[in-house]
């Protein structure tokens, strides 16, 4: 007879969104309060100007850093609109805000029109 094992998978019910704004001509949004949520995935625009997305995390929503692993500075492939961005939030909790960078921090991509992402926090 075949033995079973049951396994338990936790699952959150707790996600809530918010917007982050890059406005026309630039390539940093307002910087958003992540509190004590991680960022779980952002949902592109349905227009985007072509770029990768990259991170600037603050603890007091005053001082903004550029988000680096150990090697490179934190990217999210983002070519293309329209489109859900997985995030491995173990790597993006740096602090409890958070700015939305077009491009890297060496080559900024201003955005043609103003694009509205939005957050999924978790």
């Amino acid at each position: 007879m075949p033995t079973y094992i049951q396994t338990t998978r936790a699952v959150k019910n707790d996600f809530t969104t918010t917007t982050a704004t890059i406005a026309n001509g630039t390539s940093l949004s307002n910087a958003v309060y992540l509190g004590s949520s991680d960022l779980i995935s952002i949902i592109m625009s349905e227009e985007w100007t072509t770029a990768n997305i990259t991170y600037q995390f603050s603890v007091d929503g005053i001082n903004f850093y550029n988000a680096y692993s150990t090697t490179a500075e934190l990217s999210s492939t983002a070519a293309v609109a329209s489109r859900i961005i997985s995030i491995n939030s173990a790597n993006y909790d740096a602090g409890r805000y958070i700015k939305i960078r077009s491009g890297t921090s060496a080559t900024p991509v201003n955005q043609a029109a103003d694009r509205i992402l939005t957050l999924i926090l978790g």
